[in-house]
């Protein structure tokens, strides 16, 4: 039994042997003999969108291998001799060929490098250290081609690209294929997408030299950014065995008594005549603006320019007036001219000196600063806008500290500054937006967290008023803490105001693993409890359910007890919140399986009120990005409590991000839409408010009223009844590097950037008369993607970049009348938009620096759509007409740039 075993074992071994195309055994054969082979390798950058339309070079030399100590099959020390590399370039038409150009791989002619090749690896490299980097690795690029193993399977390699899961697949008995995945280098979210594979190629076993490399073809492809950037970087190998050449055949003797003064000749005179250079002068438009400049006002020195070396090149007569003939550049250059030209070019007014006063009048450039958040910069910002003074340049200090909230790498002396201009400024809203902005760069300078989350906790108590504590709350947001949850806990359960409100988003951002199932169980109560305010409980509702949606089984409870007991506006919240998670979630969807019979009806589930959660996909889409609108709306009565609307952005990892977030909220407006106060519940005075928060980042709240005076001297004085400026933003999405090192020998440096810039404008009308009124918003938005990759060896340089660009518009009006009852209508509208993309590509490359520019440019139209918000809103706004509206200009003009999309990059 036992010789049964051994056979059969035998026997497995040699079929592995066979099913790896015999590689085993051949290797050491084709390793320890001679080779030469003709080497090609190619590096490039292109446009996916155009064939032809790359940059690149390629090397094409000889090389041969010969083993000078072997143990075979498993130990070789392989000589490789590489011989008169040549640089090879492409001219600038896209159909050009390939020609010699000189290099620096002039200079080795003759070169020799080693490797150690054991059981399949390259185990070591001997080059000489003197060389270039760039050609030390291109030789051990070369080695790594002859890194393989014997028999099929993955493996584990570390080769020219890095570590890599490698699989090894059989085509026949004489071509195998090596697969590389998953390489560490390709992290970094630049490079998408990576496909490597080598083919190699045996001579037949039967022929003079079987089992030997015939042939070797090793690519690499890789996708940098969303494959809608359209940018990739290729390289490939190509090792070709060289075939002794054939004896020359016997040839007559080209002489003959005949022909023989004709052979005689040299044959350069029967060459074809090289043509000359054409002396005719091309004319450019503007082309005699720049030469008299260079001419006669460079050497100026009332312009700027050097003192007069030469008495000043004169000019004819013909020349004098506004428009000069086309011949004036070189009529001008003559200097037998006898009169001087009258015609002088304008020059621009000279330019003041730089100061930090004439930069930062600008609010797009104290954003720009705010978001570099350096010491430096926040030095000079805090002296200019004189923040710590009682009258600081308000508007650009709140630009200021918007931006350098949301900056990426803040500066952690800085940040305590801000700290303590928010507890000690003297203009109170200055210092409450420097409170905010310092939390929320605190989140990402590690340093400073602790300090101001003790100074926060602190000063807690020490407030007096509800406002102070809703401000330090809403900074607690921008700081998520995850150790702060019971004390926001206790705020959401003991006040009832703003600061509840602020205590219950504070806790919706902090992270999940905060609230554990003991909070949640508090998060719940807080939601049953019947004297809390309607607007507290859903909002409660809404972030229990959010938190519950993974593992939902206790929300079986929560819809039977707000079934008995609860009010209807919940009720729908609950449902309509649960349906809109439903899609994400498994278990979610099985929920309503679970739930007892009197819950499964659709009675149960048809709730009457307005109140309602929506989400609706924005058809934004742009380099792997796309956007959803999300919507809660808490109404009582017919009216608007708090009406929040979110814009979420997700990555091409599906990872989501807060955008932008509008929150509006009311108190004491039932008089206003007919209502009579309930009995039991105190009077509230009228007021209302506006909460912006970008990026994740809660900004300072701004009041919109408070009391029945001020809100009917907005109504008469027509207060933003025109479009108002609410927000301008500019939000860095994403920012990204890699450093790939390529198949072809050079390293791969590439960027990946994104930027989105928002502009947000409102206005609002009522008219008591009418019993009407209405506000309409509009979100402007830029969107920019961009791409730029790098390959810069030692004899040139490849670049290329690309971009797209969207600038998408919602339009979002609301027509409400309460002149018999209460009746709103919400239309919400994204307008048409174009999406441009623009690839540059440009070489510059041999000793020669021959330079090569490619650009394409193109602009597709993204067609508008009408967003549906409810079937009971679609009725109301059936029977309401939508008023005019001053602002709904059609602005899209630029579409007829898609005739001509290199129209507006080139202007740009």
């Amino acid at each position: 039994m036992s010789g049964w075993v051994v056979w059969w074992a035998a026997l497995c071994c040699a079929g592995g042997g066979l099913a790896g195309g015999g590689l085993g055994a051949q290797a050491g054969a084709w390793l320890g003999a001679p080779a030469a082979f003709d080497v090609e390798s190619e590096v490039l950058l292109n446009d996916v969108s155009r064939s032809h339309a790359d940059v690149s070079y390629r090397i094409r030399s000889a090389m041969s291998v010969e083993p000078i100590w072997a143990q075979p099959p498993e130990q070789f020390l392989l000589k490789f001799t590489l011989q008169s590399p040549k640089l090879y370039l492409k001219g600038k038409h896209v159909n050009a060929d390939f020609m010699p150009y000189e290099s620096v791989w002039d200079s080795y002619t003759h070169s020799v490098f080693y490797g150690h090749w054991s059981k399949g690896l390259i185990t070591d490299a001997y080059v000489d250290p003197s060389e270039l980097p760039d050609v030390i690795n291109y030789k051990k690029a070369l080695l790594s081609l002859f890194q393989f193993q014997a028999l099929e399977g993955r493996y584990n390699e570390t080769d020219v690209s890095g570590p890599c899961n490698i699989l090894y697949e059989t085509i026949s008995k004489e071509v195998f294929r090596k697969i590389k995945t998953e390489c560490a280098s390709d992290g970094g979210g630049v490079v998408r997408g990576a496909r490597r594979v080598a083919r190699y190629t045996l001579s037949e076993a039967g022929g003079a030299g079987g089992g030997a490399l015939r042939e070797l073809h090793a690519e690499e492809l890789l996708v940098l950014g969303h494959a809608s950037l359209g940018l990739k970087a290729r390289s490939w190998h190509r090792l070709r065995a060289r075939v002794p050449a054939a004896p020359p055949r016997p040839r007559a003797p080209r002489w003959t008594p005949r022909c023989g003064s004709w052979a005689r000749r040299s044959p350069r005179r029967w060459s074809w005549p090289r043509p000359r250079p054409s002396r005719k002068r091309i004319w450019r438009p503007r082309c005699w603006k720049r030469r008299l400049t260079e001419r006669c006002g460079a050497r100026d020195p009332a312009r700027g320019g050097a003192p007069h070396t030469r008495s000043p090149p004169r000019a004819c007569c013909r020349c004098s007036g506004p428009r000069p003939p086309r011949d004036c550049c070189s009529c001008c250059a003559t200097r037998d001219c006898r009169t001087s030209c009258a015609y002088t070019p304008p020059l621009p007014p000279p330019s003041p000196a730089a100061s930090v006063t004439s930069v930062l009048c600008r609010p797009g450039l104290c954003r720009l600063l705010g978001l570099t958040a350096t010491r430096a910069a926040h030095a000079a910002a805090a002296d200019f806008l004189q923040l710590a003074s009682r009258d600081p340049l308000r508007e650009l200090a709140h630009v200021y500290l918007a931006a350098f909230a949301m900056a990426s790498a803040p500066d952690e002396a800085s940040v305590l500054e801000l700290l303590r201009l928010g507890e000690e400024g003297r203009a109170a809203d200055v210092a409450e937006s420097a409170l905010l902005a310092a939390a929320a760069a605190a989140a990402r300078a590690p340093a400073a967290a602790p300090p101001l989350r003790d100074a926060l906790l602190r000063a807690l108590p020490r407030c007096k008023d509800e406002a102070c504590r809703a401000l330090r709350l809403r900074a607690l947001a921008n700081l998520r803490p995850a150790d702060a949850a019971d004390l926001l806990l206790q705020h959401a359960e003991r006040a009832a105001g703003p600061a509840a409100a602020a205590a219950l988003d504070a806790l919706g951002a902090a992270p999940a693993a905060a609230l554990g199932h003991a909070r949640l169980e508090r998060l719940a109560a807080l939601a049953l409890r019947e004297r809390a305010p309607l607007e507290l409980r859903a909002q409660a509702l809404d972030l229990l359910v959010r938190r519950r949606a993974p593992l939902p089984a206790p929300l079986a409870g929560l819809a039977h007890a707000l079934h008995t007991r609860g009010p209807h506006e919940l009720r729908r919240l609950l449902w309509q919140r649960m349906a809109a998670l439903a899609p994400a979630h498994a278990e979610l969807r099985r929920l309503p399986a679970l739930l007892e019979p009197e819950l499964r009806g659709w009675d149960a589930q048809a709730h009457a009120g307005t109140s309602a959660v929506l989400a609706r996909d924005t058809g934004w889409a742009l380099g792997g990005w796309r956007s959803e609108l999300q919507s809660v709306q808490v109404a009582k009565d017919g009216l608007l409590r708090r009406g929040s609307v979110l814009l979420k952005a997700a990555d091409p990892a599906n990872r989501t991000y807060d955008v932008l977030a509008v929150e509006v909220w009311t108190r004491g407006l039932q008089a206003f839409g007919g209502g009579e106060q309930v009995e039991g519940e105190p009077e509230e005075e009228p007021a209302a408010g506006l909460a912006l928060a970008v990026g994740g980042v809660r900004l300072r709240e701004l009041p919109l009223f408070s009391g029945q005076a001020e809100l009917l001297g907005h109504v008469w004085a027509g207060t933003a009844s025109a479009p108002t400026p609410a927000l301008r933003a500019l939000l860095p999405l994403l920012q990204e590097s890699c450093d790939v090192p390529l198949l072809g020998g050079a390293r791969l440096r590439g960027r990946l950037g994104g930027a989105l810039a928002l502009a947000l404008d409102a206005a609002a009308q009522a008219s008591l008369w009418r019993r009407s009124a209405r506000a309409s918003l509009r979100l402007r938005a830029g969107l920019g993607v961009r791409a730029a990759a790098a390959v810069a060896p030692a004899w040139g340089r490849l670049r290329a970049r690309a971009r797209l660009r969207l600038e998408p518009r919602l339009r979002v009006a609301a027509d409400l009348d309460f002149y018999s009852g209460v009746a709103l209508c919400v239309r919400a509208r994204v307008e048409r938009a174009l999406l441009r993309r623009r690839v540059t590509l440009h070489s510059r490359l041999g000793g020669r620096a021959l330079a090569v520019t490619r650009r394409r440019a193109e602009a597709t139209r993204r067609e508008g759509r009408t967003l549906s918000l409810g079937r009971a809103n679609d009725v109301t706004c059936r029977t309401l007409l939508e008023a005019d509206d001053p602002d709904d200009l059609d602005d899209l003009d630029d579409l007829d740039d898609l005739d001509d999309p290199d129209a507006p990059d080139d202007a740009q």
